[in-house]
C-alpha cells in the first residue's frame, strides 16, 4: 500500500498541480471559497506532503508527533503552526539535527503556504552535481516571472552504489541559486529523490537520461521499482511542459515489455492517456500511437491475467491492477482484451457470476460493441436497482460507453430530475468523467453544457460549479478544432454569466 500511494496519490497530485491552484494553506471568505478550497488533489497532495516530512524526519518522530498533536487538540480546531510546533517538540526531544539549521516549520511552510511544486535541474560538471530549482509550470503566462522557491531535502543514488534507502544529502534552499554536491569516482548514471519521497520532479542532461534507459533496458530491477515509476511519470510530464524531447519518455516506456512490476506500469497511463488525446488532431500518427500503445497495454494485460486466470493470484495487488490493465487495454481496444471481456459480459448475460475485477471491462466492452438501446437500458435498469455499490459504479461507467449520441445526450440529462431521478448527485462528476473518456462523449458534452447552461446553472443545486467542473473537463480533453471553438465561444459569450466567464478563462487558458 505504501508502494501504491506513489502511483495513486502522490503523481497523481503532482500531475493535478503542474498548472498550480492553490496552495495547501489557505484564507477563505466565502462559501464559494470554501467549496474551492476542498478539491479532491488537496488531500492527495496533503497526504504526500506528509509522506515527505515522515522521510525527513524518522518514524519515530513522526508518529510521536502526530500523536501529540492529536491528543493536544482533541475536540478543538487548530492551525497548521500547531501541528509544525508538535513536530518542532519531538525533533527536539530526540535532538535530532535536520541539518543546515533547518526547522520543520521553516521546511513545512514553504510547501503548505505556496502553489505548485519544484522541478530540479540536475547536471554533472567536473566532479560535482549542480543542482537548481525552478517551478514545475506548464506553458502559462507566467511562467517566465515566477521566481517560487522552496526547501528541498535533496535525496541521490548513483550507478556504483545503487543505494536506494533514503538517506538526505543535502537541502537546497530557497535562498541560494545552486546546490553542490561532490559526485564519487566512477559512478555512471544518477538518481535523485529516492523512491519519490520528496514532493517534485527531477530532470538531468541527455547523457544521464541515455545511461538510465540503457540500464532500464538492460536490467531494470538494478533501480529502485518506485524510482523506475518516477523516471515514466517524470519524463512524460517534463516533456508536456516543454522541458524534456518527447523521445526521452517513449524511449523509457519502451523497457516496459520486460518489467513485471505493475507500479511502472500505473504510471504510463496517464502519460500515454494526454498524447493520444491531443494527437487526434493528425488521424494517421493517432491511429499509428494508438495501436503502438495498445500493443504496449496487451503485455500487462496477458502478465495479470495469467496471475489471475492461470495461476490464481488473490493478492490484492494483483486483483485491483486486473481491474486496472483491463479498462486501459480495452479501452485502447487491444483485441485480446476486448475479446476476453466480451466473452465475460456473455457469460454476465446468461446468469453467470464473473469475477468482479474484470466487471468494469466487461460491462463496457458490452454496452459498446452491441451498441443497442436493449442492451443500454439492460444496463441502467442494473445501475438503478442493483444494491452492490461496486456492481453500481461498473454500470454507471459502462452506460458511457455507448456510442449512440442520443443515449449519452439522454444519460447527462437525467441529472435534471433531481428530486427522484437515478442518478445521484454525489454521482455527477463521476458521469461527466466517464463520458468524456470517448470521442464521441466528449463531443455530447460539450454540447450538453453549452446546450443546458442555463438550466444547469438555475436548477441545480451548486449549478455554477458543476458547469465549471463540466468545462474544466472539456478543455482538459479538447485537441480538435470543433471542439476547441465551441468552448471558446462558451467563454466569451456575452450571455455567459460573468463570473463563469472568468472561470471558463482559467480552465481554457490552462
Amino acid at each position: 500500500m505504501s508502494q501504491m500511494f506513489v502511483v495513486e496519490r502522490h503523481q497523481r497530485a503532482l500531475e493535478y498541480d503542474q498548472t498550480p491552484r492553490r496552495p495547501i494553506t489557505t484564507f477563505v471568505h466565502t462559501p464559494h471559497d470554501i467549496n474551492d478550497a476542498f478539491y479532491d488533489q488537496t488531500y492527495d497532495k496533503a497526504a504526500a506532503f506528509l509522506r515527505m516530512l515522515k522521510y525527513t524526519t524518522n518514524d519515530t518522530i513522526f508518529q510521536q508527533s502526530l500523536v501529540r498533536y492529536l491528543k493536544q487538540n482533541k475536540y478543538v480546531s487548530a492551525d497548521p503552526d500547531v501541528l509544525f510546533a508538535a513536530f518542532e517538540y519531538t525533533v527536539s526531544k530526540y535532538q535530532f539535527n535536520f541539518g543546515q539549521n533547518v526547522t520543520v516549520t521553516e521546511f513545512m511552510k514553504q510547501w503548505t503556504e505556496q502553489s505548485g511544486y519544484p522541478m530540479i535541474n540536475v547536471v554533472k560538471v567536473n566532479d560535482e552535481f549542480i543542482v537548481t530549482q525552478e517551478k514545475c509550470l506548464m506553458d502559462t503566462p507566467d511562467k517566465i516571472t515566477d521566481s517560487t522557491r522552496w526547501y528541498i531535502g535533496i535525496t541521490y543514488t548513483t550507478e556504483s552504489s545503487k543505494n536506494f534507502e533514503n538517506s538526505l544529502a543535502t537541502w537546497c534552499k530557497p535562498n541560494v541559486d545552486k546546490c553542490v554536491l561532490s559526485a564519487p569516482k566512477n559512478y555512471g548514471w544518477f538518481i535523485f529523490n529516492l523512491q519519490s519521497t520528496g514532493f517534485y520532479r527531477v530532470n538531468y542532461d541527455n547523457d544521464n537520461w541515455s545511461s538510465l534507459i540503457r540500464q532500464l533496458k538492460e536490467t531494470p530491477n538494478e533501480i529502485h521499482v518506485l524510482n523506475r515509476a518516477q523516471l515514466i511519470d517524470d519524463s512524460f510530464y517534463l516533456a508536456r511542459a516543454d522541458k524534456l524531447h518527447y523521445s526521452v519518455p517513449l524511449r523509457i516506456s519502451s523497457y516496459l515489455k520486460i518489467e513485471d512490476d505493475v507500479l511502472p506500469w500505473y504510471s504510463v497511463i496517464n502519460g500515454y492517456s494526454y498524447l493520444i488525446e491531443r494527437m487526434r488532431r493528425n488521424d494517421t500518427e493517432y491511429t499509428d500511437l494508438r495501436e503502438c500503445v495498445s500493443n504496449l497495454a496487451g503485455i500487462i494485460y496477458k502478465k495479470i491475467k495469467d496471475q489471475v486466470v492461470e495461476k490464481k493470484n488473490t493478492e490484492h495487488i494483483i486483483l485491483t491492477s486486473w481491474n486496472t490493465f483491463s479498462v486501459w487495454a480495452c479501452q485502447l481496444s487491444n483485441e485480446m482484451c476486448i475479446q476476453s471481456a466480451f466473452d465475460y459480459y456473455t457469460r454476465w448475460q446468461n446468469g453467470e457470476k464473473i469475477p468482479s475485477d474484470i466487471r468494469d471491462a466487461a460491462f463496457c466492452v458490452g454496452v459498446h460493441i452491441t451498441n443497442t438501446t436493449t442492451s443500454w437500458e439492460q444496463m441502467f435498469d442494473l445501475y438503478k436497482t442493483t444494491r452492490s455499490p461496486s456492481e453500481k459504479q461498473s454500470a454507471q461507467t459502462a452506460l458511457a460507453c455507448t456510442e449512440d449520441d442520443t443515449l449519452l445526450s439522454r444519460y447527462l440529462n437525467y441529472i435534471f430530475e433531481t428530486e427522484d431521478g437515478p442518478i445521484r448527485k454525489q454521482d455527477y462528476k463521476d458521469v461527466f468523467k466517464a463520458v468524456s473518456t470517448t470521442a464521441r462523449g466528449l463531443d455530447v458534452l460539450i454540447d450538453f453544457l453549452v446546450q443546458n447552461l442555463n438550466e444547469i446553472i438555475n436548477k441545480l443545486t451548486d449549478g455554477e460549479n458543476i458547469a465549471i467542473f463540466i468545462y474544466s473537463i472539456c478543455t482538459s480533453k479538447a485537441a480538435l478544432d470543433s471542439e476547441i471553438n465551441k468552448l471558446k465561444q462558451l467563454k466569451d459569450d456575452p450571455k455567459t454569466p460573468e463570473n463563469l466567464r472568468k472561470a471558463f478563462n482559467k480552465c481554457y487558458n490552462q
